[in-house]
């Protein structure tokens, strides 16, 4: 459950700009309480969103541009992003780090490099590429849509299981079974996930996350 602890620099392909806008302008909106900034000027890049007429070909151009981190961290759902199936498809770079903000060694101990020394560790979010379907996304609500990747930017979730009352289910149901917007679960989710930011993932774990929920919404 990687944590974002940069600001956010997107770029949007295929959207107009009053989209692109709006869009930010949400991101921003749920991101400002988990401390979670977005970058409006210059920068780079680290959230690549692609409205795409022909998904898979997109998605596997961007799998062959980052083949190196794909190839070393074998991020969860790349094959599912590489075949871009689904309304929405993404995936998430991250890295393991120490407390002390120290990059470790594969496999994600927490043993610094050339040390025997073990520490606890927390995932810190790199980049995030999404893929969606332009096609499919002309029957989706602008608002819907919007709160759907903003669900998967600051919270990089797993592929597949994603809970009935979350705005997620957009990306694999037909825009008419999904929540019309960011549901409690999902917001209590963030909640959650932004109250332990920087904590090693020994307290990081889905039962803490799901222990928080549980209190959030009674």
């Amino acid at each position: 459950m990687p944590r974002w602890e940069t600001p956010l620099c997107v770029v949007q392909y295929g959207l107009d700009e009053a989209g692109q806008k709006r869009f930010v302008d949400r991101l921003a909106q749920v991101g400002k309480p988990l401390h979670v900034a977005v970058n409006r000027g210059k920068c780079e890049p680290n959230v690549t969103i692609v409205y795409s007429t022909s998904p898979a070909a997109d998605a596997s151009d961007i799998a062959t541009r980052k083949a190196d981190y794909i190839r070393d961290h074998k991020p969860d759902g790349i094959e599912r992003f590489r075949a871009a199936s689904d309304a929405i498809d993404w995936f998430a770079l991250a890295l393991p780090t120490t407390a002390e903000g120290y990059q470790v060694q594969e496999g994600g101990r927490g043993r610094l490099l050339n040390s025997l020394i073990e520490r606890p560790t927390r995932s810190v979010a790199v980049e995030t590429f999404i893929i969606v379907d332009a096609a499919k996304a002309r029957s989706m609500a602008p608002a819907q849509l919007f709160d759907c990747l903003t669900m998967i930017t600051l919270s990089s979730p797993r592929i597949g299981g994603i809970p009935d009352k979350s705005v997620l289910q957009l990306a694999n149901q037909p825009p008419a079974k999904a929540p019309l917007e960011m549901t409690p679960e999902d917001r209590a989710y963030l909640t959650a996930l932004g109250s332990i930011a920087k904590q090693p993932d020994l307290s990081h774990r889905r039962e803490a996350i799901e222990a928080r929920m549980a209190g959030i919404l009674g």
